[in-house]
């Protein structure tokens, strides 16, 4: 399992100048249940989560053996962030990344490719191989 956060933190905890969650996140995701040397029986989904302007939302999709879900959080002591994760079809964590957003707008963040504010993601798991970049708007 792999946990990543970067950023400043000296708007943690009293919301600072914070921009607020973007309005809309879109996930695209492509499940390969035969891994990465065969498109065979592949799955391409959309994920799109409406944030909420308090409190949480989540959106997720699930495959044969992995999962995929994007949550937004907004709270008045923490700040605003967003999470990506992917779990075994049990549940299990394989990776999750956090976003704590502060002082930046995730919509004005965007890799080459159309990767959008996460970049592209590859996650392996019993010869299946889910895909995954998410985009602000």
């Amino acid at each position: 399992m792999a946990i990543a956060a970067c950023g400043d933190d000296s708007d943690a905890g009293d919301g600072g100048d914070a921009t607020g969650l973007p309005s809309a996140i879109t996930c695209g995701v492509y499940y390969r249940p035969l891994g990465d040397a065969s498109t065979d029986g592949a799955i391409e989904r959309t994920v799109a989560l409406a944030t909420a302007e308090a409190g949480a939302a989540e959106q997720s999709t699930e495959f044969d053996t992995m999962s995929f879900a994007v949550r937004s959080f907004s709270d008045a002591g923490e700040g605003d962030s967003v999470s990506v994760s992917v779990a075994t079809s049990d549940g299990t964590a394989l990776t999750s990344m956090l976003y704590q957003l502060g002082s930046f707008d995730l919509a004005d963040v965007a890799f080459s490719g159309g990767h959008g504010f996460t970049g592209l993601h590859y996650v392996d798991h019993e010869g299946a191989q889910l895909q995954f970049w998410c985009g602000a708007e």
